[in-house]
């Protein structure tokens, strides 16, 4: 949730109005990948740096392309300071302040985030991340990922870990503000 939300509050929302910025979100409504703006899809996944040499897919649909493109953001962050950093607190409290503008879109993110956002407990709405890095993939054809149709329909759910190292080749040059507003 960190992740989605840091990426929601400091990318997402900064460039869309409110309402398309709730439109784009679909990751709490059990899609596929976490934002889809128009003809692109994002999908975030978030490691603390002990685990940044890894990124676990945690479902076979989560790099399946459905839309003209697709993204894997990586975000790498660490726990830090209570003065430095975001907690899930501070953004969720500005995800509010901004949409706060329109009601309809405050409803919208209040119950997409409830869930989750309702069963952190103390300490993880209040622990500080500070941002290390951030990485965008492009996931094309030729991306090492296991894919809906290549599995035995027999096999119900999976779980899988990518080498940080085994993908830089589709690591790409244009900045995740630029995909997103341009998305």
């Amino acid at each position: 949730l960190w992740g989605e939300l840091f990426t929601l509050s400091e990318i997402i929302l900064p460039q869309h109005t409110p309402f398309n910025s709730m439109r784009f979100w679909v990751g709490p409504e059990g899609k596929k990948q976490d934002f889809t703006l128009n003809k692109i899809a994002v999908e975030v996944k978030t490691s603390f740096s002990s685990e940044a040499r890894k990124i676990t897919i945690s479902s076979l649909e989560q790099l399946d392309i459905i839309t003209d493109q697709l993204y894997l953001l990586h975000i790498i962050a660490n726990p830090s300071e209570s003065t430095l950093g975001h907690s899930l607190k501070d953004l969720y409290e500005n995800c509010l302040s901004i949409i706060s503008q329109d009601l309809s879109s405050e409803i919208i993110f209040i119950q997409k985030v409830f869930d989750l956002y309702g069963k952190a407990n103390e300490k993880q709405l209040n622990s500080k991340n500070t941002l290390i890095a951030h990485t965008l993939y492009e996931i094309t054809d030729s991306f090492p990922c296991l894919r809906y149709k290549d599995v035995p329909s027999s096999i119900a759910g999976l779980r899988y870990d990518l080498l940080v190292s085994g993908i830089k080749e589709y690591a790409i040059k244009q900045s995740i503000e630029e995909v997103i507003k341009n998305g």
